[in-house]
């Protein structure tokens, strides 16, 4: 099992993924603004293509759920208290 965060590019907001080891293409639909994000979790060579504005971090597969819904809520409040800032 494939773990891990991404961010939507249309809201700022970080969601968790997961996905079967075999899975090359990873497509998901932020439940926020409904932009559809889509990206390669296993690419032979990285740093080809265009850029997307987006992240998308793995996390170790034997993390538990828990921590990486925590780990996006606190990224998710770092960004809210950034947008009420102004910045």
């Amino acid at each position: 099992m494939q773990k891990g965060l991404y961010q939507c590019p249309g809201c700022q907001q970080w969601w968790v993924w997961q996905c079967k080891d075999d899975t090359v293409h990873l497509q998901r639909k932020c439940r926020k603004c409904g932009h559809k994000v889509r990206a390669m979790v296993k690419r032979v060579y990285w740093g080809r293509g265009r850029p997307r504005g987006w992240a998308l971090l793995h996390r170790p597969s034997h993390m538990p759920e828990d921590a990486l819904i925590a780990e996006c809520r606190t990224r998710n409040r770092k960004i809210r208290a950034q947008q009420r800032r102004g910045h």
